[in-house]
């Protein structure tokens, strides 16, 4: 009787195991939810202004590869008027200038308005080639204390507003760049043809 009461007793008194509840995750609280849509939305303004400044670099470059090819052009047409309008006043001298007026005066309008035109041709282009630097993003202490500082937030904020400015800046650059270049190309299309004038003339005195 006494051992079957002990083997009660052990039974009764065993202790039990208790099995591990699940743990679920911690529920995201509305602050963080507003984080991360406000690091995704920052992240994406960032990489859209990154975007859009490198393509206005393209456009400036390009400008400025077409600013230099217009001033090579404006070299050469200022060598071929000269080698004319030499030609016109060893051909045609002006000895009594300016009391009379000679009957070649065409010849020298034309001449001299091509030397002019040339000459103010590619003072243009070497202005607009000159309307630099490009600005860019900086890489300097200033910049590395900020990212070391800042929140990721503040950071993606900081460099689009900085592209921002920059863009604003270069595309203020570029549209005076390309204004200029629309004034050379008009320059270029006059030469042009007081130099087909020039042409004509020489070959026809020059045959005839």
């Amino acid at each position: 009787m006494a051992q079957r009461s002990l083997r009660f007793m052990s039974r009764k008194h065993k202790p039990r195991q208790l099995k591990p509840e699940p743990t679920n995750p911690p529920l995201e609280t509305p602050d963080q939810k507003q984080l991360e849509a406000a690091l995704i939305k920052y992240r994406e303004l960032y990489a859209y202004s990154t975007d859009v400044l490198l393509k206005e670099h393209e456009r400036f470059t390009r400008a400025d590869e077409k600013a230099s090819k217009y001033s090579g052009m404006f070299v050469f047409l200022l060598g071929a008027v000269t080698f004319f309008d030499k030609w016109i006043f060893d051909k045609f001298p002006w000895r009594d200038f300016p009391v009379t007026i000679p009957e070649e005066w065409p010849l020298y309008l034309a001449g001299v308005l091509a030397l002019l035109l040339s000459a103010a041709g590619w003072f243009v282009t070497i202005h607009a080639i000159k309307l630099k630097p490009y600005i860019s993003r900086p890489l300097n202490q200033a910049v590395l204390s900020f990212f070391e500082k800042e929140p990721l937030l503040n950071i993606y904020y900081g460099l689009a507003r900085e592209n921002s400015k920059a863009y604003e800046a270069n595309r203020a650059r570029t549209d005076a760049k390309i204004t200029l270049l629309v004034h050379a190309h008009n320059l270029v299309k006059v030469t042009l043809a007081f130099l087909a004038e020039l042409l004509v003339m020489y070959c026809l005195y020059s045959w005839c």
